[in-house]
């Protein structure tokens, strides 16, 4: 989208500055008929500046908008890139003793994962196949902490939670997992 609004606005810019020596080329030349060949000179050279002046102005306008363009198409990828971080492995290795946030990064992208391998298998995969694909996508020396979870279609889930969220469920204790949040509701 906006790289077609740019491609329209270049467009727009580079007409005008095609046609702007035309218009005042004919806005000019509409004299006195009885002028001499000095005077006529004199406003063909005006005419002249002023085309320099506006095709100097619209290369800067041109170039105002390709930077303008640039800009937002950088700040484009860099909030796709943020948003997309999670399905990027993180760079700390899982563990208790990293920050809040780390884990929970870490455990997003874990989750990310299995639940990308769940539904490249049709929603059918037993447990101990989705703990053998965490397994195989653990670093040496990480420590997941999981809960099994029941899902609203009475399958059984595996998430990955962090140490604070492990520590606060209960085995039998209801919770409701939501954009990466753990609730604990009973």
């Amino acid at each position: 989208m906006i790289k077609r609004l740019s491609l329209i606005l270049i467009t727009l810019v580079s007409m005008s500055i095609l046609l702007s020596p035309i218009t005042e080329a004919i806005g000019t030349s509409s004299g006195a008929s009885t002028s001499s060949s000095s005077s006529a000179s004199s406003s063909t050279s005006a005419s002249g500046a002023r085309s320099s002046m506006n095709s100097s102005a619209a290369r800067t306008s041109v170039r105002a908008s390709m930077n303008n363009a640039r800009s937002l198409s950088s700040q484009r990828a860099n909030s796709l890139l943020s948003k997309s971080s999670s399905l990027a492995r993180p760079h700390a290795i899982y563990s208790a003793g990293g920050s809040y946030q780390e884990q929970r990064r870490a455990a997003m992208y874990f989750n990310n994962s299995l639940f990308y391998w769940i539904v490249m298998n049709n929603h059918s995969m037993s447990m101990h196949k989705q703990q053998q694909i965490l397994k195989q996508n653990m670093r040496p020396k990480e420590k997941l902490y999981t809960i099994t979870i029941k899902g609203k279609d009475n399958k059984d889930h595996v998430l990955v939670v962090t140490k604070k969220d492990y520590d606060t469920i209960q085995k039998g204790a209801h919770v409701k997992y939501k954009n990466g949040e753990i609730e604990v509701i009973s």
